[in-house]
């Protein structure tokens, strides 16, 4: 997943000069990339329509750039470490546990929440389609960011639009709103962003082969009466291997 992030801040002369000693200045440009690699492996399903699933962090590489700079990233405390979880087939996941030190860690919740949304994601409505029919899909979900509580409405329409060597392929039209209020007002993030993608889905593994999207947000944060404006472009791109 890559970002091109563009922010301004309105700041007082004092401030902008402060910024302007460090070589800082606006709007300030940022970029990041995160490549994962994750291996997912299913267990059966039981008598109680459940069955275990494992995430395993292979490797996740961060690179961030400031300013044209590339500047210390934080690397990901997953790297090695397996989450486990059992899900419904209704697609509702529960996080059993992680491997090693990192089994008591505040990354619990987030991970769950994280885990959940993408399996809500891949759920698409069951029903036949043909080549220009469209399937719609709505997640709204809640995920900490900060420790804040952060509500988030996903909506995306995929749109058939061929079907090769066993390969569906769609088009996606995707929107995004989020907000974030601290309890004690004085910090709040809302934003929302729009964009469109590719999904190739494998007929014969019944499972997406790969997801691309691209999606631009407008966002406005406020913190100790700053305000800050923003624009991001975001790519995500997954592949898929079924084995």
């Amino acid at each position: 997943m890559t970002s091109n992030i563009e922010m301004n801040m309105d700041l007082n002369k004092e401030e902008t000069d402060k910024l302007t000693e460090k070589g800082i200045t606006m709007p300030i440009i940022a970029s990041t990339s995160t490549i994962s690699d994750l291996s997912v492996i299913a267990g059966k399903i039981n008598d109680k329509d459940v069955f275990p699933i494992i995430f395993k962090y292979n490797n996740v590489t961060n690179k961030v750039m400031l300013g044209g700079k590339e500047v210390p990233a934080e690397q990901s405390p997953l790297i090695g470490h397996a989450v486990y979880a059992t899900v419904t087939q209704a697609g509702n996941m529960h996080l059993d546990s992680i491997s090693g030190a990192l089994k008591d860690t505040s990354l619990r919740s987030e991970l769950e929440n994280v885990f959940n949304n993408l399996i809500n994601e891949l759920k698409l409505p069951e029903k036949t389609i043909k080549i220009g029919d469209t399937l719609f899909l709505e997640i709204p979900f809640n995920m900490p960011i900060g420790g804040i509580d952060t509500k988030f409405i996903v909506k995306a329409t995929y749109r058939l639009v061929s079907i090769k060597k066993g390969m569906a392929n769609f088009d996606i039209d995707q929107s995004v709103q989020f907000n974030m209020n601290n309890a004690d007002t004085t910090s709040a993030f809302i934003g929302n962003g729009s964009g469109r993608g590719k999904m190739v889905y494998s007929i014969k593994e019944n499972f997406f082969k790969s997801i691309d999207r691209d999606i631009s947000f407008d966002y406005q944060m406020k913190y100790k009466g700053k305000t800050m404006k923003a624009k991001a472009k975001i790519n995500s791109s997954y592949f898929f291997s079924v084995k």
